[in-house]
């Protein structure tokens, strides 16, 4: 009888380990970056919600830690009748990469889930994405054909249904201090 029990609380703890490491491994929890505006250039609020996220890559053997901030835009806009398919079309996930200078597409959208105050990640084919600045091999029009980054903001300009907010997408922390 003792020898049955231990064998069952061996494999119940043994299905909570696998479990656990299953969802830690699967499942990366995206913090929501609430120190962030996002307006247009004429100062109309853009509705999205901007998150974090650390990436490691390795490049000619070298790992190399990657942060990378997750532009969510609210559904209603994505669902808008005038969110046309093609160059122009918003799709619902952007990745901005501030020190590599790059602004791309989620290539696995379904692979991020917004939930609340945070977005889950589910694998890491979210992490792969297609480069929209001036990419001609991907777009016949890209739809970003300009950015800058600093320090403290982002700004590119708007295509397909952002244009009805401005000319430029501007993404500015409102931290004052470095």
């Amino acid at each position: 009888m003792k020898f049955k029990l231990t064998i069952v609380i061996i494999g119940i703890l043994t299905l909570s380990v696998l479990f656990y490491m299953y969802v830690v491994k699967c499942y990366r929890k995206l913090p929501e970056l609430s120190n962030y505006s996002i307006v247009s250039n004429t100062g109309a609020l853009i509705p999205a919600k901007l998150y974090s996220r650390v990436v490691k890559r390795t490049t000619d053997g070298k790992e190399e830690i990657i942060d990378e901030l997750i532009l969510c835009f609210n559904d209603t806009l994505i669902s808008d009748k005038q969110n046309v398919s093609g160059d122009e079309k918003l799709y619902k996930y952007l990745v901005l990469i501030p020190d590599l200078k790059i602004i791309g597409l989620v290539n696995h959208i379904n692979s991020l889930k917004e939930k609340d105050k945070y977005i889950w990640q589910t694998d890491d084919e979210a992490d792969s994405f297609t480069s929209m600045i001036n990419n001609r091999t991907f777009y016949s029009n890209p739809p970003i054909k300009a950015a800058s980054f600093s320090n403290k903001k982002i700004i590119f300009n708007t295509y397909g249904i952002l244009k009805r907010f401005g000319n430029s997408l501007v993404i500015e922390t409102d931290n004052v201090s470095d």
